[in-house]
């Protein structure tokens, strides 16, 4: 029973199979005669033609590889910009914070300087 299940299952496989076969065959009859009638057309052997195809899909295989590489290369540009904006902002914010601390180093040091003389008056004084 396990053998005619499993017979029966390889016979649907290898029928459909046969059908995608012949199907494969009428797109390929379809296919030269599309062939034939532009060779017709342009009077030149079908073979000339299809090495003409089989050489323009290979240039066109190359271009498409060679565009795949451009676009990586400007994605990879752009991700290198972004990086430099980041570090432009993060250098501004550097930039700021350290004029903030200069400031404030300043009037520190002008308070010291006047508790300094503050400190001078008293001990004058006394």
């Amino acid at each position: 029973e396990w053998m005619e299940k499993e017979n029966s299952v390889l016979f649907g496989d290898l029928h459909a199979k046969a059908k995608e076969a012949e199907e494969l065959k009428l797109e390929l009859h379809k296919q030269r005669k599309l062939v034939d009638q532009a060779a017709a057309g342009l009077g030149l052997p079908s073979s000339v033609v299809l090495d003409e195809l089989h050489d323009l899909r290979a240039q066109v295989i190359q271009l498409s590889d060679a565009l795949a590489e451009k676009e990586d290369t400007i994605k990879r540009h752009a991700a290198d910009q972004k990086d430099m904006q980041v570090f432009r902002d993060h250098c501004n914010t550097l930039a700021s914070r350290t004029a903030d601390l200069e400031a404030h180093a300043k009037a520190s040091e002008e308070q010291c300087a006047e508790l300094l003389d503050f400190i001078e008056d008293k001990q004058g004084a006394e």
